[in-house]
């Protein structure tokens, strides 16, 4: 287009024409060389881009900086790109960070907790069956939800590496009630007891006196009770339910010999409330 003289009378509207070319293009100092001198607007341009501003020259080449709901990306080059963002922008990572309090030895999303759970009776010394078979433990759980076992770590001699065995499938617990593990599961075998569990047969008590506690993976003790006098022999050694917390059941003097009896001839109540110990 050629020079307009001032006062020519399309000047104002050329003006015009201008001011939208600056508003959409930004090319302010085009328009002023076109106004002055005549001059085409330059090729340089800056255009909408997919989310953000994008600014080039003839190359083509482009810069692009996008900033999304969760990120910010950049590219550079004709054939670069990065991510995907928010909001009409383009690019970013995410990152999705989940944080939950979960135990395997728990039957939902709870960790199971000192005085959760209670040893309340322990069969020893079985008489009408043999130690291989017979001894047993009865747990008591103190809460109003159900615990999965799975994970605990039974420990039958106090800072003994060794002397301990983790739970190594589900058993659950229900809640304010009874679960019995013994050394065998078959009812013919071990006493005529009903047992959720089986753990291994090197995991056995002494007569004359020992040390059982129930612990989480991070050594966590929930329980632990123990004995220094003999077991008595075709009994277990029955919690009195006066004295039925994992604290109170730290004293000796709180068990009695069970009094039930078994199919096989011993005597307890695995599985369901001790009698009160006289």
């Amino acid at each position: 287009m050629p020079p307009l003289s001032a006062g020519h009378p399309m000047e104002p509207m050329r003006s015009l024409v201008c001011g939208l070319v600056v508003v959409l293009l930004h090319g302010g100092a085009a328009c002023a060389a076109g106004l002055d001198g005549g001059d085409e607007p330059s090729s340089s341009s800056a255009g909408s881009g997919s989310g953000g501003a994008s600014a080039g020259g003839a190359d083509s080449s482009t810069a692009t900086q996008g900033v999304g709901g969760d990120g910010v990306s950049s590219t550079s080059g004709p054939a670069s790109s990065a991510g995907s963002g928010g909001d009409g922008g383009s690019g970013g990572a995410s990152s999705t960070v989940g944080a939950s309090t979960t135990s395997t030895a728990s039957g939902g999303p709870i960790v199971v907790e000192p005085g959760d759970l209670v040893i309340t009776e322990i069969m020893a010394n079985p008489d009408a069956t043999s130690d291989t078979y017979g001894e047993w433990i009865e747990i008591y759980n103190a809460t109003s939800v159900a615990i999965d076992l799975q994970g605990l770590v039974f420990r039958h001699e106090p800072n003994t590496p060794a002397a301990v065995h983790v739970i190594a499938t589900s058993v659950i617990a229900p809640a304010l009630d009874y679960v019995v593990l013994g050394k065998s599961s078959d009812a013919e075998l071990n006493g005529g007891v009903l047992v959720s569990y089986a753990y291994p047969g090197d995991i056995g008590f002494t007569n004359t006196g020992d040390y059982l506690a129930i612990e989480r993976a991070d050594a966590t003790i929930i329980d632990h009770t123990s004995w220094g006098s003999d077991a008595p022999q075709g009994a277990s050694l029955s919690l009195d339910p006066a004295f039925s917390s994992a604290s109170q059941n730290d004293d000796e003097t709180h068990f009695c010999p069970g009094i039930a009896p078994l199919g096989s001839g011993d005597r307890g109540s695995p599985g369901w409330a001790n009698p009160p110990c006289n």
